[in-house]
């Protein structure tokens, strides 16, 4: 995964991967709040949403999120998500 950042927000950068966002980077900016991480979203509270936004684009569950596990950090990994699911993640972690 090559990524570039695409937005800071105060003294976190956002990093973007094409049409992917990194919402573990959303998240660290909003504070890190421990109730709304990004993978507990995807797995509970936005799996409805994330299905709508796959049927819809009519594209794999990977081109709308992807998790990725990174040995030795905490909480453990990242998650990123499609362009157009990125900033309702934004807007629920702030």
């Amino acid at each position: 995964m090559t990524t570039n950042t695409a937005l800071s927000i105060g003294a976190h950068s956002i990093r973007r991967d094409g049409d992917m966002w990194c919402i573990t980077d959303l998240w660290r900016a909003a504070g890190a709040p421990k109730d709304k991480r990004p993978a507990e979203y995807l797995r509970y509270d936005g799996a409805a949403f994330v299905e709508f936004l796959r049927s819809s684009l009519d594209v794999p569950i990977g081109h709308i999120v992807k998790t990725r596990r990174i040995g030795g950090a905490a909480p453990g990994g990242e998650s990123w998500a499609h362009f157009r699911r990125a900033p309702i993640q934004l807007r629920l972690v702030a």
